[in-house]
């Protein structure tokens, strides 16, 4: 753990920065005034020293796309290696920061410096909004040390980046992570096709849960449309029923759970 010296906030949009348009709400720019005057009303703010950079095009997190996640770990990455930055503040809406901060969290493999997500259920700005808090606490978090690696601040709490979940779609408290087993068996040295100098790109993946009444067919369709990769979200550790293997064209063999 170190203390952070030179921090980047990354304002990716979301519901923390948005503002009333005539289309309703929207993100906006401008965050960065708006953050040091609240700062500045601060008796006690955080010490932590901070540049911001606003990430275009500002989305609704419902928006998000792996073309979005290649883009905020260049920028990351950029902010690190190229402009000295020791830690990434990365602000985001809540739809989809669990995924956001789950493909960060195998991006930035290896860049060994504290990346920290963050958002809020209603505007900064709005009457009894969690914008603030989340802000405040992140920013001290930075004050207090944080280790390498990609984690989620929300409602007073620090998540692991890799198993954070949204389970609450109104509720401050609406993150939490997903407790799992993690074999002694796991190494901990990186293998070198994960680190982030590695160069990635969009990946044309679909994920189906399998339920009751899942056909070989509805499989097909999504084999036939073109995907590169097919994720199949199985019962508990068990496999998938026989109805819903299809074989692959390629190896003559069922295509199994995962």
């Amino acid at each position: 753990m170190r203390a952070v010296n030179n921090l980047l906030v990354l304002y990716t949009g979301g519901t923390i920065g948005m503002l009333q348009t005539p289309q309703g709400l929207a993100p906006a720019g401008g965050f960065e005034a708006r953050m040091r005057d609240w700062q500045a009303q601060q008796a006690d703010a955080p010490k932590v020293q901070w540049q911001l950079r606003e990430l275009s095009p500002l989305l609704d997190s419902a928006n998000m796309q792996q073309a979005n996640w290649l883009a905020m770990r260049d920028a990351i990455v950029e902010a690190v290696e190229r402009d000295g930055h020791d830690a990434v503040l990365l602000l985001h809406g809540t739809d989809t920061l669990a995924y956001s901060a789950a493909a960060l969290s195998f991006l930035l493999l290896g860049l060994d410096v504290p990346v920290l997500l963050t958002g809020s259920m209603l505007p900064a700005g709005l009457p009894g909004s969690d914008a603030w808090a989340n802000l405040d606490g992140a920013l001290r978090a930075f004050d207090d040390g944080l280790g390498a690696g990609v984690q989620v601040y929300f409602n007073g709490k620090l998540l692991h980046g890799a198993r954070t979940s949204k389970l609450r779609s109104e509720a401050f408290d609406a993150f939490a992570v997903q407790p799992r087993q993690r074999s002694a068996a796991h190494a901990d040295t990186l293998p070198a096709a994960l680190s982030y100098c590695q160069p990635r790109q969009p990946v044309n993946l679909a994920v189906v849960p399998v339920f009751p009444g899942l056909q070989a067919a509805h499989l097909r369709g999504l084999l036939d449309s073109g995907v590169q990769g097919l994720v199949l979200e199985c019962y508990a550790a068990a496999p998938a029923p026989p109805t819903t293997r299809p074989c692959c064209r390629c190896c003559s063999t069922p295509v199994s759970g995962a």
